[in-house]
């Protein structure tokens, strides 16, 4: 019915409907998680029932994972990006060795811990220190908030690369890097532009 010029120009004009381009983020939202405790994790272990104890270079230990009472699993993840450490991963009650994770940790409106996770920055990063994923970041000023609900200050020298790329820097969304120095303050974001 159709010929193979036909189809390809009607997928191009789909794609170009479709929003080709930078991802959409996700919707904000009014939940407000600060984080209570903020570090970067020197060592860890494993935990009772399937958790994981990280002890942050403070000395707080932090318990993720596992099971919760309810049978769900534990410490919900309000950033998309995960532990990870990028060299010399250390055996369980070893002290990590090389670049390490900072997480930013709290309870949230129901009581229950929740926590982000922000890997050292790689070789290719602008970052410098930490950088964190999330769908959906909203500037509010003074604070960053994520769609999930984080909130995260902002150093009063905060940046985008957005002028060098063009367009808008805000909402961030999975593809754009968060900077964050060792106090979870962020300091620059690096945002994705397709070419």
């Amino acid at each position: 019915m159709f010929g193979k010029r036909v189809v390809a120009v009607l997928i191009g004009a789909a794609v170009l409907l479709s929003g080709c381009g930078r991802p959409a983020a996700a919707s904000p939202t009014d939940v407000v998680l600060k984080p209570e405790i903020i570090g970067v994790i020197v060592s860890w272990e494993y935990g009772p029932q399937g958790g994981t104890l990280y002890t942050l270079e403070s000395g707080d230990v932090v318990r993720l994972g596992g099971l919760a009472e309810d049978g769900f699993a534990a410490t919900p993840r309000v950033s998309e990006s995960h532990i990870s450490f990028a060299y010399n991963q250390a055996s369980p009650g070893q002290d990590v060795s090389g670049p390490s994770v900072l997480i930013l940790a709290g309870h949230g409106p129901d009581g229950k811990l929740w926590y982000a996770a922000a890997p050292a920055a790689g070789s290719g990063s602008r970052c410098g220190l930490y950088e964190m994923r999330g769908a959906g970041i909203y500037d509010e000023g003074s604070v960053l908030h994520f769609s999930t609900g984080l909130i995260v200050p902002k150093a009063s020298g905060f940046s985008t690369d957005v002028a060098s790329s063009g367009g808008e820097a805000f909402p961030l969304n999975s593809a754009d890097r968060l900077c964050l120095d060792a106090t979870g303050t962020a300091i620059y974001a690096e945002i994705w532009y397709p070419y």
